[in-house]
């Protein structure tokens, strides 16, 4: 008796102080993970600068102005008045001008009736991107913890995520108004509102995810295309029986069309073109230039669009090229889109002499055919019917193009995580479809498609994948997790799934 109480006591004792250890884990964890959360938002706040934007930014910011100032929506001013356009994509916009409207309240003077390049207001302005920062990271803290188990384990792979994010992603993006970091932000949360479907069972959280996916595709027009195939595969894996698949497509879709359809009527209406956004034409037409390279350019292709690092230590010894090859008149002039020589071919109109892929496509195209905007794609489709098989050959190049979007990588660990991250986003479709398993679709399908049309139907430089990078880190954390579950103790992690 007296032998046998100390082991009682021991066994009861056990499981409560293993609890009482996790819970202060779980505490600590938490409060690392919130401290991380608060640093990168305090860096990215006092890292806002004054500092002029680029011409798509300005568009954006354009928008805003005028829809604040005047009520309407487009970037363009004619005689001072502005005017109804759909170059860009309007949620963004639309959130950038309620920020400048708040703005307002707290700085007195501020003046909406015309663009600004002043430092003052522009550091205003780009005061949006902390708010897109918190919305990103916190998305991301609250996704992982959904995923994986214990909560200590989430949050320290959290901690390591916001600064792999912040280094890669956030730090180049708090400076601009382009649209990457919202996307990067409703990437997150549509993965996050698709997880809670799954979990709770609940149609609400489909139809929000759908709601979700619709604001990213105002965000980013190309995601039409891609929720075309999106929808369809995550409502057949959520629930593949027939009246439940219904259902499930049904609500998906609903919440989407609430987003999206009250902005093509809108389109349709002041224009007579049910489309999101005007862009593609131009897009299209590059790409089709890029269709036109000989079979040693496709080869240079791989050397031209590699991280610097790569090209210095691998690619360039085994294939004789450097970067004074991307020079007039060398090997690689048709990857440089900044070309002395073609600036002097534009100015003095000989378009046949122009050598970049770019600029082909962009100026020498439009200019020598005499194609108005919404003549573009048209031609640019004809283009690329004339030769199908090259198209689907060149979007090899263009998704090697895309994979490397991590900013200004120079060592091997960046770039090694930028590929690592990026291969684990496609095998986290694989397992999905294979496994049949939804979560691993709800984290990864959409921003798979994004960089899948890309590939095929654009020139896909960097910044289009860019918005892709913290899924493909989640999906690198949880493969990871996934394979470390198989050899070690369950209390370095588990899925929930």
């Amino acid at each position: 008796m007296d032998v046998q109480m100390p082991k009682q006591v021991v066994s009861f004792l056990r499981p409560v102080l293993r609890r009482m250890t996790f819970t202060s884990f779980n505490r600590i964890s938490a409060l690392m993970a919130l401290a991380g959360f608060l640093w990168i938002l305090f860096q990215s706040a006092h890292g806002i600068n004054g500092d002029e934007i680029g011409s798509d930014a300005g568009q954006n910011l354009q928008s805003a102005l005028n829809l604040v100032g005047h009520g309407v929506y487009g970037e363009g001013v004619f005689e001072g008045i502005p005017e109804h356009g759909f170059r860009r994509e309007p949620f963004p916009n639309v959130l950038l001008a309620i920020h400048l409207l708040i703005s307002s309240w707290f700085v007195p003077g501020m003046d909406f009736t015309q663009a600004h390049q002043d430092q003052d207001f522009l550091r205003i302005a780009k005061g949006v991107n902390v708010s897109y920062v918190a919305v990103l990271l916190g998305g991301l803290w609250i996704l992982l913890r959904r995923l994986i188990r214990p909560e200590f384990i989430a949050d320290g792979l959290s901690l390591v995520l916001f600064l792999f994010v912040d280094r890669y992603f956030i730090q180049f993006e708090i400076n601009d108004l382009n649209t990457e970091l919202p996307a990067s932000a409703c990437l997150v949360w549509v993965s996050l509102l698709l997880v809670l479907a799954h979990q709770q069972g609940r149609g609400r959280w489909l139809m929000a995810s759908g709601l979700g996916f619709g604001l990213l595709v105002l965000t980013k027009a190309s995601g039409a295309y891609v929720a075309l195939v999106a929808i369809p595969v995550l409502a057949f894996y959520l629930h593949c029986k027939a009246p439940y698949f219904l259902r499930t497509f049904a609500l998906i879709s609903l919440g989407f069309a609430l987003a999206v359809l009250p902005w093509v009527v809108r389109n349709s209406r002041h224009f007579n073109r049910p489309v999101i956004a005007q862009g593609g034409g131009d897009v299209l037409l590059i790409r089709s230039s890029f269709n036109t390279m000989t079979p040693e350019e496709y080869r240079n292709s791989f050397y031209a669009y590699a991280p610097v690092i790569v090209r210095d230590h691998v690619l360039g010894p085994s294939m004789s090229l450097s970067e004074n090859d991307f020079e007039c008149g060398y090997a690689l002039d048709r990857f440089n889109r900044n070309l002395p020589c073609d600036r002097l071919a534009l100015e003095e109109n000989r378009y046949q002499d122009v050598r970049s892929f770019y600029q082909i496509g962009k100026r020498a195209l439009p200019s020598s055919m005499g194609l108005l905007r919404d003549e573009k794609q048209a031609v640019a489709l004809k283009r690329i019917r004339e030769n199908p098989l090259q198209h689907i050959l060149v979007s090899v190049p263009m998704a090697w193009r895309g994979l490397w979007s991590f900013a200004k990588v120079k060592y091997w660990l960046g770039t090694g995580l930028n590929f690592f991250a990026y291969a684990s986003l496609f095998v986290a479709v694989v397992l999905g479809i294979v496994q049949k398993k939804f979560i691993w679709l709800a984290i990864s399908i959409i921003p798979a498609g994004y960089f899948l049309f890309y590939a095929f139907l654009s020139h896909f430089i960097p910044r289009y994948s860019e918005p892709m990078i913290p899924l493909a880190f989640v999906c690198m954390s949880v493969l990871g997790v996934a394979i470390a579950s198989q050899c070690l103790p369950s209390s370095f992690g588990r899925l929930r799934f």
